[in-house]
């Protein structure tokens, strides 16, 4: 690496590039966060970027004062705008001598661009990168225990795993995006070159994200879908019910009724659908509805958009689970995919209508 001459606190327009080392003197001694304790005159050898952190007008009371260093989601956060955006732009997560520059020689996290896609796009799989940032950084510049360290491996290798299992992703709009053998490869091979490096081992079963208590099976976190109860239950956030996530089909997604088009071949499926289910004059009635809709008889209204984008959505997470056409229901089975199927759409069963509180898959006019 090139190096530069000297520079103090008033000589910070020295031009580098941001993994250069430059040498830095401490004209005053005391603790330099991360660093320690600095003695007067010391003089060190740093990267320039980790330079620049230290001795930007933003961060160093918070430097001073023993801050770690924060992270924004796949580079540092420096608190210096247009450092910050040059990272971004250069898809930093995936510059391994931007962490090993901090003083480790460690793995280089260089994926397939398809994979790269899914985790950027994919709560999961953010997470999946900032614990992997989090683990090299702290690593590198023993701002870390091991005890600290070992928990981002932990969760590296419980994700790597998961993904290996499920074979699949889930993005930011709910949609599961496949994994290729490449990908699942790439992933596994990130958390093995770390355990090379290092020594450490990572233990899936140890991490904050083990025994199914905080991730469904589709991979998409129990919290987000609602209040987490005991046995991997979860009372939804919308529509109040308890039931398993990780028997609906698939994760929870952000759908919407309005737009709904109500055709033939639909309202067949719904027919087909609820045959699952004991025989229910209410269900008969909005069948019928249904079919006038479509006749152009009468118009759609929000109650008869609700129940037949939600049977049809049911239908499909049933199907998705491996239950065909002509399965009877149990009311577990029932409960599970009938809760998921409302949170997809955020609704409650129950609503104000007219000063009564009637449900809100069925038009008012079946219900008296």
């Amino acid at each position: 690496m090139a190096t530069r001459a000297e520079f103090t606190l008033d000589r910070n327009s020295l031009t580098a590039g941001p993994f250069e080392y430059i040498y830095v003197q401490f004209e005053e001694g005391g603790g330099y966060g991360p660093l320690g304790q600095i003695g007067k005159g010391a003089r060190l050898k740093l990267p320039a970027i980790y330079a620049y952190m230290l001795f930007n007008n933003e961060s160093t009371l918070r430097i001073m004062k023993g801050a770690r260093v924060a992270l924004d989601i796949g580079l540092f956060a420096l608190g210096v705008g247009e450092v910050n955006a040059a990272l971004k732009g250069a898809n930093a997560w995936r510059m391994y001598v931007a962490i090993s520059d901090l003083g480790v020689s460690i793995v280089d996290f260089n994926v397939n661009n398809t994979l790269n896609s899914y985790l950027e796009s994919s709560p999961s799989g953010r997470e999946f990168i900032d614990d992997w940032n989090a683990f090299m950084l702290y690593y590198g510049i023993a701002a870390a225990g091991e005890s600290v360290l070992q928990g981002y491996l932990n969760n590296l290798r419980f994700r790597a795993n998961r993904y290996k299992t499920q074979r699949e992703i889930l993005d930011e709009s709910g949609e599961l995006r496949y994994l290729s053998d490449q990908d699942i490869d790439d992933l596994e091979k990130i958390v093995d070159d770390i355990e090379t490096e290092t020594g450490m081992r990572a233990n899936a079963s140890q991490s904050v994200f083990a025994n199914g208590g905080d991730v469904s099976k589709y991979g998409q976190k129990l919290d987000e879908i609602g209040e987490v109860l005991e046995n991997g239950l979860v009372k939804g956030k919308y529509s109040k019910r308890t039931f398993n996530p990780n028997n609906v089909g698939g994760a929870i997604k952000n759908l919407d009724y309005a737009n709904a088009d109500i055709v033939t071949s639909g309202i067949s499926d719904i027919e087909k659908h609820l045959k699952r289910l004991d025989p229910d004059d209410w269900n008969v009635d909005m069948i019928k509805r249904l079919e006038d809709i479509e006749a152009g008889k009468i118009q759609a209204t929000d109650f008869d958009k609700k129940f037949y984008t939600h049977e049809l959505r049911e239908l499909e997470r049933a199907r998705a689970s491996g239950l065909d056409d002509v399965h009877k229901l149990t009311n577990e089975e029932w409960n599970d995919l009938h809760s998921a199927t409302l949170e997809d759409y955020e609704l409650f069963e129950k609503m104000d209508y007219g000063g009564e509180n009637i449900y809100s898959l069925y038009h008012p006019s079946v219900q008296k």
